[in-house]
């Protein structure tokens, strides 16, 4: 029941330069997207590798959709439909948010507080949902609660068997909006039905999308474990074999102590394990769990795939180590290759490949609001981040559109948002300074909620429509005398877009867990479920035209875009279209 207390690392503004170090996610996709050709043993220190071209995947034929698919399909989107409740009480099957106090009963020590969700699938401690129930909306009242022995582990050890009671706060109730399937549903979740046969029609080619999709990822899966089975484990760097063993123990006994109610010590004991029994099984966990990233980085190397990522701390940065030659490659918005453009800069970055197509910010507030509205911004203060940095401008685009009269650092401003917070301190000076709003990016916007410090109001790039959020560019000379290399490098990118949508939110969430080991998989998972929910990932790397003018409205808007730049002048979508072409 108490929340953990995590750690960020914030990713936004990364560059990309060749040599050293390999991107674990994205050399998978270069190793999947090399499978095919003739056999070769290449080796080194660590790994040997008899052959990675040409090996035998075992097909798999997209499974047929039955009309229990299209019905169970559909019974997922009816319970996503809800509407709130306020005249009366809370019943199993709604879904609740609440406010949360709890205190020790013997001392009236506050242990934890915060904000949580009831009906989501969230588990809680026996007795704490059934006392929920009955309750109304808005009602405060205490709910005694007895933990189970071995609750709050090591960090909390006064929990176990402790006597509790939380103070709570009902503030939303929601229940499912339809009851039945008919036209008023339909016509509610669906831009292209209008009758309940036409949405099974469309409901049925849906299902056979995302099956088709299944077999694909299923197939380039087989095709990397054979690469795999190919493979044999020299040695193991001994530092990363300790490193991962580290985490690999870090996260188990966490995951023990705040899913099971049991410390490290007790949970070996009713296993009746030791100690080294149990470290044995975590280090074969963490060479089966090395030697993908050791095989996928010998054959980078073979192949010249090898990178090294750099995080530049904004476009700002990564555009200025891309024009001095520091870096190769940039990952950045493309209002960075606008701003050169119009200075005149002799060899202009262009934006190969589109990754983000909204603002991945959201606006959290210090105070809960469940029924937030925009007009609540009226008189407030918003930390903003950089002025002319794209999430700050669409900021300042959004508001606008909702009727605020918002302007940067002006306090006579209906909303102030405030720029002079270097994008990394943002989220620190919204602890500590008055400001009632700040927009953060994820995972720290979780992070902060469940931390009880800020509570996620709104999406900022869901106000909006689509926009070349995040790009991939290099400068004309780069690409030019590195064509291969930029395909290559598109191929992969569109191969890690296709892996990303046919994967569950809990597989990627898990692939990216190495890079955030200090957030607990399931909050990950959650970050990776609230990006999904606003349509943040572009599905290919094609950067429309439609999309830049929509990027461009909006600097335009808050006065930083005197001329537009021409879009075949910044835009270069060979890279993409042949990937989209050449990889099924």
């Amino acid at each position: 029941m108490a929340l953990p207390k995590n750690k960020n690392r914030d990713q936004r503004g990364r560059t990309m330069k060749k040599q050293r170090v390999i991107a674990a996610m994205l050399t998978l996709c270069l190793v999947v997207s090399a499978v095919g050709c003739s056999k070769k043993e290449i080796s080194n220190e660590y790994v040997k590798i008899s052959q990675y071209k040409g090996v035998e995947a075992e097909k798999v034929t997209p499974n047929e959709v039955t009309e229990d698919d299209i019905t169970n399909y559909i019974n997922a989107k009816m319970a996503e439909q809800t509407k709130d409740v306020t005249n009366r009480e809370l019943r199993k099957g709604d879904l609740a948010q609440f406010e949360y106090t709890g205190k020790l009963k013997s001392t009236g020590k506050v242990f934890d507080e915060g904000t949580l969700t009831l009906g989501n699938g969230e588990q809680y401690v026996d007795g704490f949902e059934e006392g929920i129930y009955g309750h109304k909306l808005n009602e405060t009242f205490d709910l005694p609660i007895k933990f189970p022995e071995g609750y709050g582990g090591t960090e909390q050890p006064e929990l176990s068997g402790a006597d509790v009671i939380f103070t709570i706060k009902i503030t939303g109730i929601k229940e499912k909006a339809y009851s039945e399937l008919n036209d008023e549903f339909v016509k509610a979740v669906s831009e292209k039905s209008k009758t309940v046969e036409e949405y099974k029609e469309e409901v049925k080619k849906e299902v056979e999308k995302t099956n088709k999709e299944h077999a694909e990822a299923e197939l380039r899966d087989n095709a990397w474990n054979a690469v795999l089975e190919n493979a044999e484990i020299k040695k193991y760097p001994e530092k990363r074999l300790e490193e991962k063993q580290k985490t690999i123990e870090e996260q188990f006994k966490k995951l023990i102590e705040q899913s099971y109610g049991l410390s490290y010590e007790d949970y070996l004991k009713q296993s009746g394990q030791s100690e080294d029994d149990f470290k044995k099984q975590v280090k074969e966990m963490s060479k089966e769990s090395l030697k993908p990233a050791l095989v996928a980085e010998l054959i980078a190397k073979e192949e010249g795939l090898e990178i090294e990522l750099i995080n530049a701390g904004g476009a700002d940065k990564a555009m200025a180590a891309l024009i001095s030659g520091e870096v190769q490659v940039g990952f950045m918005g493309p209002e960075a290759t606008i701003y050169v453009y119009n200075e005149g800069g002799k060899d202009q970055p262009i934006n190969f490949a589109q990754v983000t197509q909204r603002d991945g910010s959201f606006l959290v507030s210090k105070n809960p609001n469940p029924d937030f509205k925009f007009s609540d911004l009226s008189g407030s203060e918003i930390i903003g981040g950089r002025k002319g940095g794209v999430p700050e401008m669409t900021l300042e685009y959004v508001l606008k559109a909702n009727g605020l009269d918002a302007r940067p650092d002006d306090e006579t401003a209906e909303v102030n948002v405030r720029t002079d917070i270097s994008f990394d301190a943002m989220a620190g000076a919204f602890t500590g300074l008055d400001a009632e709003y700040v927009t953060l990016f994820e995972p720290l916007a979780t992070t902060m909620e469940q931390q009880g410090k800020g509570y996620i109001v709104a999406s900022i790039g869901e106000q909006t429509d689509n926009i070349p959020y995040t790009c991939y560019s290099a400068t004309t000379s780069y690409i030019e005398a590195n064509s291969d290399t930029i395909q290559a490098f598109t191929n992969a990118i569109y191969k890690g877009q296709q892996w990303v949508a046919s994967h569950t939110s809990e597989e990627i969430a898990e692939s990216i867990h190495e890079f955030f080991p200090d957030m607990e998989l399931k909050d990950l998972v959650t970050v990776v479920e609230r990006y999904r929910s606003i349509d943040a990932w572009a599905e290919d790397p094609v950067l429309a035209e439609e999309s830049l003018n929509n990027l461009m409205d909006i600097m335009q808007l808050a006065g930083q875009l005197d001329n537009r730049a021409p879009y075949e002048a910044i835009v270069d979508t060979s890279y993409a279209e042949n990937a989209i072409a050449n990889i099924k």
